[in-house]
Formats: structure tokens, sequence, C-alpha cells
């Protein structure tokens, strides 16, 4: 898997891009499903697969006191994530000025990044652009006028409710890790140097 951390890289690919966006933080069965749908899509173009991610998590820099405890490290996320069929990723540098960024206009930056883009594939509820005004439904009505395809996954269930990185930080704090495992897909883990 390619790593990067600059959108223009994917200009370097020649053949068709599918791109998975998302935070992406635990790769978590809804993850999953999101970079499967790219990787299923990419195939079927005969094309890239993408993951494009942030580092650090947004919180971190709009608000600091307020950032979650991560479930994975940004080189975990990446090691979790080259056995699921990604081609590369872009791991985008999240500033200031990515944080004041309106949604059309990061759009039009992808367009323009890689002109080989064919599809985006997000979660439901991801959110982008400045103050998070960017919607999966604005996604779709500004993919058109950037070329671009865009499929939304349903949120994966379990129990009744959304999995999603809160739910699992909830059930590993509670030491809850059965849960924890069945929302990740995987045993719970973290990657360091002991």
């Amino acid at each position: 898997m390619r790593i990067t951390r600059q959108l223009e890289d994917l200009k370097l690919d020649t053949r068709p891009v599918v791109l998975a966006v998302g935070y992406f933080d635990g790769v978590h069965r809804g993850h999953q499903a999101v970079i499967g749908a790219a990787v299923e899509k990419a195939r079927a173009l005969r094309g890239e697969a993408w993951v494009l991610t942030l580092d650090p998590h947004p919180l971190k820099i709009l608000k600091p006191q307020a950032a979650p405890p991560l479930l994975t490290s940004t080189e975990h996320k990446l090691e979790l994530t080259a056995p699921l069929g990604i081609d590369g990723c872009v791991v985008l540098p999240f500033t200031p000025e990515v944080a004041a960024e309106e949604p059309e206009d990061f759009v039009a930056r992808l367009h323009h990044a890689a002109p080989n883009l064919r599809e985006l594939v997000v979660g439901q509820n991801w959110t982008f652009g400045h103050k998070g005004r960017g919607t999966a439904d604005l996604l779709r009505k500004l993919a058109p006028g950037n070329q671009l395809q865009v499929t939304v996954v349903e949120p994966v269930m379990w129990k009744d409710k959304v999995i999603s990185s809160t739910r699992i930080r909830q059930a590993v704090a509670r030491g809850d890790l059965e849960d924890a495992e069945r929302m990740l897909g995987r045993p719970f883990s973290i990657l360091g140097t002991v």
C-alpha cells in the first residue's frame, strides 16, 4: 500500500481512482464497509482503491480539550487498513487552513488534485469542510459538477445501534472487550513499542 501526505500524489495514477473518505479511528466494521465498497467499485472499474484520512484528529486542532482518546494511532490505522485491499492512502495533514475550507472548495480541490478520481465512498454520518457543514447529501449535490460519483454506505449496526468509534471507546473504558471486539470485527489492540 502506497502512503502519501499530499492529495496531488493521486495525479500519478493513470487508472480510475475510487476514494474512501473518513477519519476511520479504529477501522471498525462500519469503516470496513466503507473501505470495502471503495475496493469493490475500484475493481469493477479496473482502477485503484485509495483511502483519505486525516492526521491529527480534527478536534486536536479545533477543540483540544474535547479531543477523544483515539482507538488507533495513524500508524496503527494504516496497518489495519492495508489488508483490506487498498492500493494507497492519503494521510492529509489537518490544519486550521483545512478546517476553514468550505465544503465546495474541498470537493473542487479533490477533483483538481486527482483528475482520475471517479468516485467518493463515505459513511452516512461523514461531515467535512468548515464547521462540518459538508454532509453526504451536499456531497451528492456537488459531485456531478466535479465529474464524480458518490456512494454513501449505510451504517453497520450492533445491538440495534450504529457502530461508532465513540461506542467502542465507551466499551473499552468500561472493560467490555467482547462488545468492542464485535464492533471492531477483531480483538481490540494497541500498537506500540514496549
